[in-house]
């Protein structure tokens, strides 16, 4: 295989999506147990800041490299 798809699709960008996107719902799962903040209907007072240097590295480089691998994949004018 010659990195594509029969369909023309770029398979390397395509695999590459896959942790990205997974770091992106993790990322939204453990917002209930680390520092963010915000309104959460249920309140626990256990909260670790151990997610703390994990939402800042994936709010800084994973969605920012997820919108650049979309905005190279939109078919030009």
């Amino acid at each position: 295989m010659s990195g594509t798809a029969a369909s023309g699709r770029l398979v390397f960008l395509d695999v590459s999506r896959v942790p990205i996107i997974s770091m992106v719902i993790i990322h939204h799962a453990a917002q209930a147990y680390g520092p963010t903040g915000g309104f959460w209907p249920v309140k626990d007072p256990v909260t670790t800041d151990w997610f703390q240097p994990f939402y800042t590295v994936n709010a800084a480089v994973g969605l920012g490299l997820l919108f650049l691998l979309a905005g190279f994949l939109v078919p030009g004018p």
